[in-house]
């Protein structure tokens, strides 16, 4: 699936985050990682606690500079492992032996993945996932101590590991004694531990959010169904989706949306499936608790495909169940995964280049302005002016104020030595 990722670029973020970010260039930093989160970026403001996936990059730096290929073996690597956390998995919840060896290959190679495999900053996702199916494991063994090891390390590489504490309350939920155990409320100090060491940067998320939440809110109703559609329908994708915030719950979409969501829900709490399928359930409903902080939060970005990696873990899950030892549904799994195998590979090409993966996404959402930002700044990198300026002077057209889309076209004219039109956009 992923045989064709190891040239590819870096992409996006990679270059605040890795490629100028000093701090990843020497091993000694590693233990500052853990107390100062102004580590994570070469940019003022843009700290994130996150010093096991800093640990990663200063590693991967120290090995192979700035070769790409060393980053996304890491991500390859990880991934794998996950894929086979995720087997055993369906292994502690007494899958059949296809549907074991399903949950692992739905996992590794569903189109979506190629996202966080070959956008290296999304290896944060990834590292939170593994950490996650270790808690996962733990909480079916209801082995207390284990599950708040693999909550902290999840934290120690993405804020979204927060949610795993709910997510045993959720599966344990008809077991009292489990839940008025002593031992439970350990799970509450990884958490807590992290608001508090964190709260400047939980502030400023929270209390100074990047859009109103009404407007949060109703965007992330259809980001839900948005989300779900592209893990069912995994084509085409977009590192840019057309997606545009709602401004009213009461928009046809997302009373649309909702009413749907609605039903979901009410399948999930109260329809009782057959006892083959008796966990079927709680395990869906996984999908959207891991989905929570990523929607509650205001991002700068309203969808984007790593966020599905771990709400993923339901999804290999879910769909291994229907492929029993039966021999038709055997031949129909291996199939399914060929398809899937053939659009990872197909979609990784688009990831070559930032010209290749911006343009990929301007073809795919002409009417959004911000794919036609970072083509232009990509052309500018590459050395092709006009077509920098072309591509700047459309994206100006659709956002006229937009800061990032005037300092490309200033930046291509000074490059030009067209100084008056230059200073102009500067």
């Amino acid at each position: 699936s992923f045989h064709n990722i190891f040239g590819n670029s870096f992409h996006y973020d990679d270059g605040h985050s890795i490629v100028d970010n000093e701090n990843i260039r020497e091993l000694g930093n590693i233990p500052s990682f853990f107390i100062d989160s102004g580590n994570f970026s070469a940019l003022q403001g843009a700290d994130m606690y996150r010093p096991l996936l800093l640990c990663t990059y200063a590693l991967n730096y120290a090995i192979g500079g700035y070769e790409t290929t060393g980053y996304h073996s890491v991500n390859l690597v990880i991934h794998i492992v996950n894929a086979l956390l995720v087997f055993g998995l369906a292994r502690r919840l007494q899958f059949s032996k296809n549907a074991q060896v399903f949950a692992g290959l739905f996992f590794v190679c569903q189109p979506l993945r190629t996202e966080p495999l070959n956008y290296i900053s999304s290896r944060s996702s990834i590292l939170v996932t593994s950490f996650g199916l270790i808690f996962f494991h733990a909480m079916l063994q209801k082995r207390f101590v284990l599950m708040t090891i693999g909550n902290t390390l999840a934290l120690f590489c993405k804020a979204t590991g927060i949610i795993l504490p709910l997510i045993a309350i959720v599966w344990c939920r008809g077991q009292i004694q489990f839940l008025t155990s002593r031992k439970w409320w350990i799970l509450a100090i990884p958490g807590s531990t992290y608001i508090l060491v964190n709260f400047s940067i939980v502030n400023s998320a929270i209390g100074k959010p990047v859009r109103d939440y009404g407007l949060q809110i109703s965007t992330q109703i259809k980001a839900f169904v948005f989300y779900l559609m592209k893990t069912i329908f995994p084509h085409p994708l977009s590192i840019e989706p057309a997606f545009t915030i709602s401004y009213s719950p009461s928009n046809l979409v997302v009373v649309c949306a909702s009413i749907f969501l609605i039903s979901l829900l009410w399948i999930i709490l109260f329809c009782r499936p057959p006892t083959y399928f008796k966990q079927i359930n709680q395990i869906a409903g996984w999908y959207f608790l891991l989905l929570i902080p990523v929607s509650i939060i205001p991002l700068n970005i309203l969808v984007n495909e790593h966020r599905l990696y771990m709400p993923m873990i339901s999804y290999a899950i879910v769909l291994s169940m229907f492929f029993n030892q039966r021999r038709i549904r055997l031949y129909l799994g291996s199939l399914f995964c060929a398809i899937m195998i053939l659009l990872c590979i197909h979609r990784n090409n688009d990831w070559q280049t930032g010209v290749s993966i911006w343009s990929d996404a301007v073809a795919k959402g002409p009417e959004m302005y911000r794919p036609l930002v970072n083509l232009g700044k990509s052309l500018l990198e590459s050395g092709e002016i006009d077509k920098s300026i072309a591509v700047s002077l459309q994206a100006i057209e659709k956002s006229p104020t937009s800061p990032t889309a005037h300092f490309n076209l200033g930046t291509a004219y000074l490059r030009k030595e067209n100084y008056s039109k230059a200073r102009i956009h500067l």
